[in-house]
């Protein structure tokens, strides 16, 4: 049997239906420099297309991951976004019957350290801690770290241990966390248990730039009232580690 189609049966030729949209997992009110933004192009031709361009502010985006482009069929990834990113994005559709521009979008990237005109700030110590904690073998030692934070819901910390020849990760079930404030228990047992512990705290805009510092030494080692004790820092990667100890009289 032989079946007769008619211009009407056939698929409708035309120039493509191009739609764009911004990630469905982001908060369009909340993007700040740093973060990640993805765009989604929906296009629907016939004949297929054979080009889809990008471009913002009128300028065409090439594919760089140097520049933190990444372009892959119809999403368009922007990576560590920066207050430049801000504007209008569009993704343009071409086949044989015409290229045509999607809706624009606009990206508004909001300033890291002030969003609607609140300074966000990632934490920082509070200053009066008690910095140096003198205990003995098998006595605990409480450990507060209070920092300040805008925003200050969702802040976690974790804690570093370091002495002249290690450095580890202090684990959760030493640590009593709440809001801006954690508590360290900390037990030394052997000398190589005495050194400086760091407290960590990270909120919603980045981690801390330098963490909060505390010696545990010796109880009756060290006379904070007639004695300074002056260490020396290297920084490696994002591990400080000490690379000296002075015990100085005043």
């Amino acid at each position: 049997m032989i079946l007769a189609l008619t211009l009407s049966d056939l698929p409708p030729i035309d120039a493509p239906v191009v739609s764009l949209t911004l990630g469905s997992s982001l908060d369009q009110d909340r993007i700040k420099e740093g973060d990640d933004v993805y765009f989604e192009c929906s296009i629907r031709a016939n004949p297929p297309v054979y080009k889809t361009e990008w471009r913002h502010n009128n300028r065409v985006l090439l594919h760089s991951v140097r520049d933190n482009i990444i372009i892959s069929n119809y999403s368009l990834v922007l990576q560590d976004v920066k207050r430049f990113s801000s504007g209008v994005y569009l993704c343009v559709g071409s086949n044989a019957e015409g290229s045509v521009d999607s809706n624009p979008v606009f990206l508004d990237v909001k300033c890291k350290l002030c969003w609607s005109g609140v300074w966000l700030l990632p934490p920082v110590c509070q200053p009066g801690l008690q910095h140096i904690h003198g205990v003995s073998k098998r006595e605990t030692a409480y450990v507060q770290c209070s920092v300040t934070a805008n925003p200050s819901a969702g802040v976690s910390f974790h804690w570093t241990f370091n002495n002249t020849s290690e450095w580890r990760e202090l684990g959760s079930r030493l640590v009593n966390s709440s809001q801006t404030r954690s508590t360290l228990r900390y037990r030394p047992r052997t000398e190589m248990d005495y050194g400086t512990v760091f407290c960590w705290a990270t909120n919603d805009i980045g981690r801390m730039a330098r963490p909060c510092v505390f010696h545990i030494i010796a109880a009756g080692r060290y006379s904070t009232s007639s004695r300074q004790i002056h260490l020396t820092f290297r920084q490696q990667s994002e591990m400080l580690r000490i690379v000296g100890v002075e015990d100085v009289q005043i």
